[in-house]
């Protein structure tokens, strides 16, 4: 069992690796900075016109490992495409008429411009 102070040390990595990437995230997010610069330590604190909870290390895993694998698969069909599209995977959980929606934060800017050009004809068509 480990001692009182492997423990702590433990929550502490966790803690300061978990701040890093959610700083990591709000950069790629491109979200402003707060009044002051001050950096919150909470995802809710953000100055954001959208609510974020960034999740890291093992606990997300296993979402990355099923998104690499639906971005690999479509990759046999992105070689066949002459321009390269960013790619978004969708998990559609049974017995909910919803969904997740899940890209990688480097492709969003691409990912959200193709969304609103496909919403844009989508509407232009009357559907």
């Amino acid at each position: 069992m480990p001692s009182k102070e492997e423990i702590r040390k433990s929550n502490s990595f966790n803690r300061n690796n978990g701040r890093s990437k959610q700083e990591i995230a709000r950069k790629l997010l491109k979200v402003p900075d707060n009044v002051g610069g001050r950096t919150p330590a909470d995802e809710e604190d953000w100055n954001s016109k959208v609510l974020f909870e960034v999740k890291s290390g093992k606990q997300v895993d296993p979402i990355a490992t099923k998104f690499y694998n639906a971005e690999s698969q479509s990759q046999e069909f992105q070689d066949l495409w002459k321009e390269k599209k960013p790619f978004s995977m969708i998990a559609m959980p049974n017995g909910t008429g919803d969904g997740l929606f899940i890209c990688r934060l480097s492709e969003l800017q691409d990912v959200v411009a193709g969304l609103l050009s496909n919403w844009e004809e989508y509407n232009e068509k009357g559907e």
